[in-house]
């Protein structure tokens, strides 16, 4: 399968989610909620922050799984270990890998010597590419030159619009209109590509604040002050939460989730 295009596969009890995209569109906070989703349902996740200059998801996730440095070598043997742990997992299983600070590169190398979606189809795990992407033309941009690096060429797309960078004064759908009317867009999606809008979350200043995972907030679990969210954020949590289920069930796309 050549051309970045994106083909829709048998659900799977094991997933490899791997997010793409520029900094500050959300990455982070889509991935933990895909974790708590899964967690929440009492599913195995095992968590991959790539990023060693600029870590986040390990931040709010301390076992999550790090490179040991920063080379392509460090980034190759940690995910033959996790793709091992996914492929002998004898139950269902996610791994959620969160690229960043010029990891794709290195995610790029690695395939170049491994057939990632090919190991991952003969394993029975499902791949999955989660583009993060703002209204920025940038944006669309980026996500392309790394669609077309064919980083996971032949696995599921998720297009992530990120409302949490529009604008004030504009609406989410009159800030992404001219992305949707793209022609790279529109192909991307012909091509079987899911467009996913998540919504922007006032409270998530504060939830970061506690230190917490988005669901561990949502249930009144204190935080490193030893104070939980309050019954307003926590109404917003659970609020966004059933967007966020509502809208990848619309673009039919839950079944690519952990």
């Amino acid at each position: 399968m050549t051309g970045g295009q994106a083909v829709r596969r048998v659900a799977s009890g094991k997933k490899l989610v791997v997010r793409f995209g520029r900094g500050r569109l959300g990455g982070t906070t889509y991935l933990d909620a895909l974790a708590q989703r899964a967690m929440q349902a009492e599913r195995a996740v095992i968590l991959v922050d790539a990023d060693v200059r600029n870590p986040s998801l390990s931040r709010l996730y301390p076992a999550a799984r790090v490179p040991a440095g920063g080379s392509p070598e460090d980034f190759a043997e940690l995910m033959t270990e996790v793709l091992g742990t996914l492929s002998d997992h004898p139950g269902p299983v996610s791994a959620l890998v969160d690229i960043g600070g010029g990891q794709d590169r290195a995610l790029a190398d690695f395939i170049r010597d491994l057939n990632l979606v090919g190991f991952c189809q003969e394993s029975g795990v499902q791949a999955v590419g989660a583009y993060m992407l703002g209204p920025h033309p940038d944006d669309l941009a980026h996500a392309l030159s790394l669609r077309d690096a064919g980083l996971l060429d032949g696995g599921s797309t998720l297009l992530v619009l990120s409302e949490a960078v529009v604008k004030r004064g504009q609406t989410p759908e009159m800030a992404f209109a001219p992305l949707r009317r793209e022609s790279a867009f529109v192909g991307w999606v012909e091509a079987g590509a899911l467009p996913v809008p998540v919504r922007n979350l006032a409270c998530l200043e504060k939830v970061r604040s506690l230190g917490l995972g988005l669901a561990e907030a949502m249930a009144g679990k204190a935080g490193e002050d030893g104070k939980p969210l309050g019954p307003v954020e926590r109404f917003q949590l659970k609020d966004w939460f059933r967007v966020f289920e509502a809208r990848h069930a619309e673009a039919d796309a839950l079944e690519l989730l952990p």
